[in-house]
């Protein structure tokens, strides 16, 4: 699916917020957080509009992988967007700043 995915701009198809997170979710476990961080880009690029599982997974990914700037990035961005963090997000947050 995430290898289908990136293919969405040579099949002339844009992926819903939907399809994405649930991309970003599988990315998150494996610890891929720059493939997770890539993609997001790719999808903002195309106009998909994250919600706040994709942020979640997206920052997540970054907890842990120790990468807490880009967690607190990410977190900034969804304050710009206007996107309420869940409580999974703001645990990973929270987990981030400890270490």
């Amino acid at each position: 699916a995430i290898r289908l995915l990136g293919r969405w701009s040579e099949l002339s198809l844009t992926p819903s917020t939907v399809a994405v997170s649930s991309c970003l979710s599988a990315l998150e476990p494996c610890g891929h957080w720059q493939e997770s961080l890539s993609l997001a880009r790719q999808s903002a690029d195309v106009s998909v509009i994250p919600n706040d599982v994709s942020y979640g997974a997206c920052i997540s990914a970054c907890e842990k992988a120790r990468q807490w700037q880009l967690a607190l990035s990410k977190f900034g961005d969804m304050a710009q967007r206007n996107t309420r963090p869940n409580a999974i997000t703001c645990n990973a947050i929270m987990r981030d700043r400890k270490s």
